[in-house]
């Protein structure tokens, strides 16, 4: 017994040398902060019908102590045209409460508010700098925080001038900007008032033929809050799987969370999940996110 307790401290003290001996040889590398800003909104959507009060407002904030700068430029895109990036914001003070309103954007764009209207949309990135001088952008983050809200990061987003959705006015002929497929690019379709108060129909807008002969034809549904215009879609069949892409596939579905649906301008924005149901074993199976954008004719 003595032997054995022997034998078990040797092995114990040797092991011991030696994991000595391999964190010398090879110690992990160093950690350095990152110099990440993060950010809060208060209020994202400008409203049109309160140019002269409307604001993005929200706070950044700096979880470690070592960002010695932050600036945020911008680009406006209308009627599809995106302008260059300017400065708009900058801060050398965390946390900070910022408020961007049409008289910064006007000024740093070079406009006049009364050149703004519902739809246009503005496009938002930013770096920071650290107190070592290293700068942190979008591209520099990892593709976690790029791809989720809650994560707060504040290096790229996006605003929009809203408008009060009225039913009525959104009614007619639309046509596909951006699919996110190339066979139903151009397609053009009719929307239709829905079933309920502030709900609009798209008639087959992928212009697609369901798989199983009777079922019924592809009809999207977008409700939309008519106070603000952000709308959502819930999961429904969209077009035919084996149209767009194989066979083995049931119809696939799209769903979206949120997006915008400005009836004064006939604008259509969403970015549509996917989802494809494999016939038989019922696995899902993705085409990954998709562009939803369509204009009133």
């Amino acid at each position: 017994m003595k032997n054995i307790i022997k034998s078990f401290l040797i092995a114990f003290v040797a092991v011991g040398i030696f994991s000595c001996e391999d964190n010398e040889k090879y110690p992990l590398p160093a950690t350095v902060d990152g110099s990440f800003v993060t950010i809060e909104f208060d209020n994202l959507i400008l409203d049109v019908t309160d140019l002269d009060n409307t604001a993005i407002t929200g706070v950044l904030k700096a979880p470690v102590p070592n960002v010695a700068s932050y600036e945020l430029q911008v680009a406006r895109s209308t009627g599809g045209v995106l302008s260059d990036y300017v400065t708009v914001y900058t801060t050398d003070t965390f946390p900070a409460n910022f408020s961007i309103d049409l008289e910064d954007l006007s000024g740093a764009l070079g406009l006049e508010v009364a050149d703004f209207g519902a739809g246009d949309r503005f496009d938002f990135q930013a770096k920071s700098t650290s107190t070592d001088g290293s700068v942190t952008d979008f591209s520099l983050i990892n593709p976690d925080l790029q791809a989720e809200p809650g994560q707060l990061q504040s290096y790229q987003f996006t605003s929009f001038i809203s408008c009060p959705f009225n039913t009525e006015e959104a009614l007619g002929t639309y046509t596909f900007t951006n699919c996110g497929f190339g066979a139903c690019a151009g397609n053009q379709f009719e929307v239709v008032a829905g079933p309920d108060p502030n709900t609009v129909v798209l008639i087959n807008p992928y212009d697609s033929s369901p798989l199983n002969a009777g079922d019924d034809p592809f009809e999207i549904t977008i409700v939309v809050n008519p106070a603000t215009g952000i709308g959502s879609i819930a999961q429904q069949r969209a077009f035919s799987t084996l149209e767009y892409c194989c066979g083995g596939f049931e119809d696939t579905e799209i769903q979206a969370d949120s997006g915008f649906y400005f009836s004064c301008t006939g604008t259509i924005l969403f970015t549509a999940r996917t989802i494809v149901p494999q016939t038989g074993t019922g696995a899902l199976f993705t085409f990954g996110n998709r562009a939803f954008e369509a204009q009133k004719n």
